[in-house]
C-alpha cells in the first residue's frame, strides 16, 4: 500500500471506533413494540423502545451490553436482559466449576430502569445438568443456541413470556 493511502485510513480509524454499537433489535410477541440497546462509547447507553415506527421510549442507562438478548412486553412497559455470555465472578473459596452459579444471568426491568426480577443462573439450570455449563475462562456458556451451541435461541413466545433453555434441560418461561 502507498504512504498516500495510508494517511486517510489513519484519520479515518479513530471515526470508526466511535461508532455506536448495537444489540439485536427484538420485537414483542405482537409485533408492536421492539427493543435494543444502544452502546455510543463504554458506560454510555440507551435502551430504546420502539412502538410500529416511532420511538415510545428510552433509558439512558447500561442494563446490559450489545451481546445481551433484550425482550419488551407485549404493552411495551417491562423487559428483560438475559445474558449471553456472563463473567464468572472471582471466588478463591469456591471451586472454580462452582462460581458460576450465583451470577445474575436474567433481569426483568420497568421503563425506569428498575429491577423488578432476577434470576441466577443456579435457579435456571438445574444441577442435573450442570456439567453441560460451558467455562470459556473468564465468561460461562449457559444457553442452547448461542455461541455454537445447538438448539433454540432465546425468544419470546405467544403467551407474552420470555422462553429460553438453558444447556442440556427443558425451556424455561419467564413472565413480564
Amino acid at each position: 500500500m502507498s504512504p498516500g493511502f495510508a494517511l486517510p485510513l489513519f484519520w479515518l480509524a479513530p471515526l470508526l471506533a466511535a461508532t455506536p454499537k448495537s444489540s439485536k433489535s427484538q420485537s414483542s410477541a405482537t409485533g408492536v413494540y421492539s427493543i435494543k440497546l444502544i452502546e455510543q462509547q463504554p458506560g454510555k447507553c440507551q435502551v430504546e423502545v420502539t412502538e410500529e415506527t416511532k420511538l415510545a421510549w428510552q433509558l439512558d442507562k447500561c442494563v446490559g451490553t450489545t451481546d445481551d438478548f433484550y425482550f419488551v412486553s407485549d404493552d411495551g412497559q417491562r423487559f428483560w436482559v438475559i445474558r449471553a455470555f456472563p463473567e464468572k465472578p472471582a471466588a478463591p473459596q469456591k471451586q472454580e466449576s462452582e462460581t458460576w452459579l450465583s451470577v445474575v444471568v436474567a433481569v426483568l426491568y420497568d421503563q425506569q430502569g428498575k429491577a423488578l426480577r432476577r434470576m441466577r443462573a443456579g435457579e435456571l439450570v438445574p444441577a442435573r445438568a450442570r456439567h453441560r455449563v460451558r467455562q470459556l475462562g473468564k465468561h460461562f456458556l449457559w444457553l442452547k443456541g448461542v455461541g455454537g451451541v445447538p438448539g433454540a435461541m432465546p425468544r419470546v413466545n405467544d403467551h407474552n413470556e420470555v422462553e429460553l433453555e438453558p444447556v442440556d434441560s427443558r425451556p424455561v418461561h419467564l413472565k413480564f
